[in-house]
């Protein structure tokens, strides 16, 4: 059996083929102004740790979502402003109020909670990911110059769309190594008591 994974697995309905269907309804469902604002900020905040668990095509369709409910519910951008409380064992996660495992979204305390996620999301691993972020957060400072994005051409995405839109990406200047004198050696001169018997 391949060895266990130290990342914890994407949601099932992220991974469905029905996942298209599932965001339609939630976005439905979530369109109304009606909708309270501690209920719209439970959505956000539990989309915010998915996009943090799942893979890069998945977490574009979590941040899609994000950054429509924000456009639609302006209470809700507190959680964009307030500053992330100090932690107190080292990460974001340990001093958030918001507690993810509470089903019911009154009582979760997103809206005393901030959206480090995104934070955290902008130093994704992934390019795109952090790209994505970067134009929406912009989306939300000049929102009368721009839209709701649509999450269901982002629920399209796979690891070969992004890998392919990103090999056909043109590069407008490529990294080169700069050496103040040419290298000799693979291996510092350091290195080489490590590699008795070897010259490289």
């Amino acid at each position: 059996p391949p060895p266990p994974s130290s990342h914890p697995p994407t949601h099932p309905t992220l991974q469905s083929r029905h996942r298209v269907r599932f965001f339609s309804l939630a976005d439905a469902f979530l369109a109304s102004t009606l909708v309270p604002a501690y209920t719209v900020a439970a959505f956000i905040k539990r989309f915010g740790r998915l996009a943090l668990r799942c893979g890069p095509p998945a977490a574009l369709v979590c941040i899609a979502f994000i950054h429509n409910l924000l456009r639609r519910h302006p209470a809700c951008n507190q959680l964009v402003h307030r500053p992330a409380a100090p932690a107190a064992q080292g990460s974001a996660a340990a001093a958030d109020p918001y507690d993810a495992e509470c089903a019911d979204p009154a009582a979760s305390r997103a809206l005393e909670s901030s959206l480090w996620e995104i934070t955290a999301l902008r130093r994704h691993a992934n390019p795109q990911v952090s790209t994505y972020v970067g134009v929406l957060e912009r989306d939300l400072t000049l929102r009368s110059k721009t839209s709701e994005e649509d999450f269901a051409e982002a629920a399209q995405a796979s690891y070969a769309s992004l890998l392919d839109a990103e090999l056909k990406k043109k590069l407008k200047a490529v990294p080169t190594a700069f050496y103040r004198e040419p290298p000799t050696k693979l291996l510092h001169p350091g290195l080489m008591a490590d590699f008795p018997g070897w010259s490289v």
